[in-house]
């Protein structure tokens, strides 16, 4: 499939699934001239994303923390007894701080190929956001370019739902509903994953932004 994609003289930029990230370190040893973009959430907002889609959203957390464990090598202790304890939510915390691990081991492993982007920067600044992202990636937009991808609305729907109409104001509204919902249990759980980052000696910050590079 790599093979195929370079044949092409365009750019090409791939968004893939969660599981893909088990290949990314691999996929940058092979393609020696590509780059990566990581955009992630901060801890809470994940758990409120995870807990708003409700046992589908926890399945998922599941299936991801069996994908993700076996590949740690910062373990926290817990026995198999002790995971099976643990709520949907902190399951899904450890698959946030899994996938963090992964991600600063990336960025560690190579600093001049790989840039991070907090997707809530990018909801305060969509323009900014394309702009840095299409600079790091080569794509050549010109200022005119950009102005017709802001304006053709594809900041204005839902990523994950074909047709559904999504911006900050929905996205608010949301959070609003969530948090009376879940804030108690995200709380909780919030803490909890920051005392299991600092027992493995992992800094959840991620560090090499986009807004690093040079204008």
């Amino acid at each position: 499939m790599l093979g195929l994609l370079a044949r092409l003289e365009s750019v090409v930029v791939v968004k893939p699934g969660n599981e893909a990230n088990l290949l990314m370190s691999s996929l940058l040893v092979v393609r020696p001239h590509a780059r990566a973009l990581l955009m992630s959430s901060g801890l809470e907002d994940f758990l409120f994303s995870v807990a708003k889609k409700g046992m589908f959203g926890r399945i998922w957390a599941r299936r991801q923390h069996s994908l993700l464990a076996p590949r740690q090598h910062r373990s926290p202790g817990f026995s198999p007894a002790e995971v099976f304890q643990q709520t949907d939510l902190q399951i899904a915390g450890m698959v946030w701080l899994m996938q963090r691990a992964e991600f600063v081991d990336l960025i560690a492993a190579q600093p001049a190929r790989v840039r991070s982007l907090d997707a809530a920067d990018l909801l305060a600044d969509e323009r900014q956001g394309l702009e840095r992202t299409a600079d790091w990636f080569g794509l050549g937009l010109t200022p005119l370019d950009i102005d017709r991808v802001m304006a053709s609305g594809r900041f204005e729907t839902h990523a994950k739902e074909l047709g559904r109409s999504y911006d900050a104001v929905v996205r608010e509204r949301e959070r609003g509903h969530q948090q009376s919902a879940y804030a108690e249990e995200v709380g909780m759980v919030a803490n909890w994953i920051s005392a299991v980052a600092s027992h493995i000696g992992l800094q959840p910050t991620l560090g090499r932004p986009l807004s690093e590079i040079q204008a």
